[in-house]
């Protein structure tokens, strides 16, 4: 449905450190720190990455229709 094609154009829209940030934090419950930390990266650029994922999500989602 609209939902799941939104969160895979979410997912590919950008490199391997975001969507490591969104699995990490949003898919297996972790922390933002913890999620730099498995990736090698700032807590504060998994912020980022986390925002421009959900940026990209919102926009995927309004522009997909069910009909």
């Amino acid at each position: 449905g609209r939902c799941v094609r939104g969160v895979r154009a979410a997912s590919q829209a950008r490199g391997e450190a975001l969507r490591g940030g969104v699995c990490l934090v949003h898919g297996d419950g972790g922390t933002v720190p913890a999620a730099g930390e498995i990736l090698g990266i700032t807590g504060a650029t998994v912020q980022t990455h986390l925002g421009r994922a959900l940026a990209k999500l919102r926009s995927a989602l309004e522009v997909v229709d069910d009909a």
